[in-house]
């Protein structure tokens, strides 16, 4: 960050990464930056780039993918810098990036209870999982029911301890935090693993299916089905789910893209997958649900 910066912020200051990244640090750092009210208005977004001169963009990786997509690339000459946390960042919106600005690109990983920032992969090395924790922060990976640290490498629940970590809830909310090796940790819900240090995140906890005793990550088949379906103006064309079936867990496709059952499972093999991630049924819909 330098005099020179000019930071966008149209993220909602209820958010925790709109409260801390676009509206306290230029505040309490004198760096300029522009207000724009709406998130969603990704053709005004990507003008007022060019407009105002904008050299770094936060945002989560939905936001910034549609103001990428809306505009041309000489709107966005002056970035410097893309942050992107909130969600996984696809390879893809990588990609992007590059063809539009070829900005720097830096994805973080944080949780609100945590304020709000955990990992971030800086400028100075290169992009790996959402880089290293920040000093004072110590992971541990985990096995589910907290009775072993995981070995680097092997994927496990994610728990936080440090200053960053908030107290806990008001009344009436559950407990968030675990006990592991005699200390108190913030259980994250996430799940990932330890890499030369830095942290990947393979997803929530919840966004996983257990067949055949393996747990299967349904955004990961959802990234190789994109692949082929990728994301439109108007939002996603495919999304994995999990339904329950005669007491067994089974992975269904909702899809609004013209796709048949064996050519969804011939994608998903093809990309690595195992054959109990075999999707079951595909359900058509005429636009895929999403929130606001």
């Amino acid at each position: 960050l330098t005099p020179d910066t000019i930071i966008y912020a149209f993220l909602p200051p209820f958010h925790s990464f709109g409260l801390t990244a676009t509206t306290l640090i230029p505040l309490l750092s004198g760096i300029r930056n522009v207000f724009y009210p709406n998130p969603n208005a990704s053709r005004a977004l990507a003008a007022g780039c060019r407009r105002w001169g904008v050299t770094l963009l936060p945002g989560t990786p939905s936001f910034v993918r549609n103001i990428f997509m809306a505009g041309e690339k000489e709107m966005f000459a002056s970035l410097d810098m893309v942050v992107t946390g909130a969600e996984k960042a696809p390879d893809s919106l990588y990609r992007l990036a590059e063809e539009k600005c070829g900005a720097v690109y830096c994805e973080g990983y944080g949780i609100t209870e945590c304020a709000p920032v955990v990992c971030v992969n800086t400028p100075a090395r290169d992009r790996s999982g959402v880089g290293y924790p920040l000093k004072g922060v110590t992971i541990a990976v985990v096995s589910e029911d907290l009775s072993r640290e995981l070995p680097e490498g092997e994927r496990g629940l994610i728990l936080i301890r440090g200053t960053i970590v908030f107290g806990g809830y008001l009344t009436g909310s559950p407990d968030p935090f675990v006990t592991f090796k005699g200390e108190r940790w913030y259980n994250s819900g996430d799940l990932g693993f330890m890499k030369d240090g830095r942290l990947h995140i393979s997803g929530r906890l919840k966004r996983f299916v257990k067949v055949g005793g393996e747990m299967i990550s349904l955004p990961a088949i959802e990234d190789a089905l994109k692949e082929k379906f990728p994301d439109t103006k108007k939002g996603p064309v495919i999304a994995v789910v999990e339904v329950e079936s005669d007491g067994k867990n089974e992975i269904v496709l909702a899809s609004a893209a013209d796709i048949e059952l064996s050519a969804a499972n011939d994608i998903i093999f093809a990309a690595g997958f195992p054959a109990i991630a075999r999707i079951r049924r595909v359900v058509l819909f005429d636009k895929i649900p999403q929130l606001g």
